[in-house]
């Protein structure tokens, strides 16, 4: 079930939101302040915030700023829920890191739908990251098959050198060993 976080200090729009999230089978916890949005991202986990701009500690520009700084937080959507509808507002809070605006009065049906897109698009973020981890992981594992596996040719061809007699034979393992060893530089840089 999806979390979301409701920055608010108005009781009306805190009801009004919190039916909708209820009825939509969205699982949600109330920040009345600036403040207790802090403390509540410190202690939870969200996957979107409805943030509104005037709060009573803190602007929603301010508070949005805060959450954007820190590595942990950084990537929850957030969408601003403002009656400041013109656009010098609107960019101000896009530039600060937040998805989207919802104008008030608050329409369900678009805060439904902006939130679902947001949090599909959340979603589709964390698997590219495991994705983009797990080939890492791949890279990392065929790299080091590799540096084995020229580690064992090079290690050949120093024992066949040493058995080797002819001039011409002896040169050619000694061009052979020098291409091994650029390959293993260039896989170690990979």
């Amino acid at each position: 079930m999806k979390k979301i976080l409701i920055v608010e200090d108005s009781e009306l729009n805190q009801r009004v939101l919190l039916d909708l999230l209820v009825n939509n089978g969205y699982d949600f916890q109330i920040a009345a302040s600036g403040e207790a949005a802090l403390i509540a991202l410190a202690e939870g986990t969200f996957n979107l915030i409805l943030l509104d701009v005037v709060l009573p500690d803190v602007t929603g520009f301010q508070l949005c700023k805060m959450i954007k700084s820190k590595n942990k937080l950084k990537n929850i959507p957030i969408l601003f829920i403002t009656g400041l509808t013109d656009p010098e507002n609107i960019v101000q809070g896009i530039k600060l890191g937040a998805v989207d605006f919802i104008s008030k009065p608050i329409n369900n049906d678009i805060l439904l739908s902006k939130m679902s897109i947001h949090l599909d698009a959340q979603e589709a973020h964390e698997k590219l990251i495991e994705n983009l981890k797990f080939q890492k992981l791949l890279m990392d594992e065929a790299n080091n098959r590799i540096q084995t596996g020229l580690t064992v040719i090079s290690e050949i061809l120093s024992l066949r050198k040493q058995d080797l007699k002819a001039g011409l034979a002896f040169d050619a393992l000694d061009s052979m060993q020098e291409r091994i060893s650029i390959i293993s530089k260039v896989q170690s840089v990979l």
